[in-house]
């Protein structure tokens, strides 16, 4: 199970939004898509090494 597996796992959880409270679940949705944002720049650069 990948990283984004379990951020979208805990997210859709109702009962951790509840426990965590919503700072929590907000860091963790920006985790989700810092992590995005990282795999996209990961991409281009692996496209301009090829050329």
């Amino acid at each position: 199970m990948s990283l984004e597996d379990i951020i979208d796992r805990t997210l859709e959880n109702k009962r951790v939004w509840d426990l965590a409270g919503d700072e929590q679940m907000q860091l963790l949705l920006a985790l989700k898509y810092l992590k995005s944002i990282s795999d996209s720049l990961a991409e281009i650069a692996q496209a301009q090494k090829r050329g």
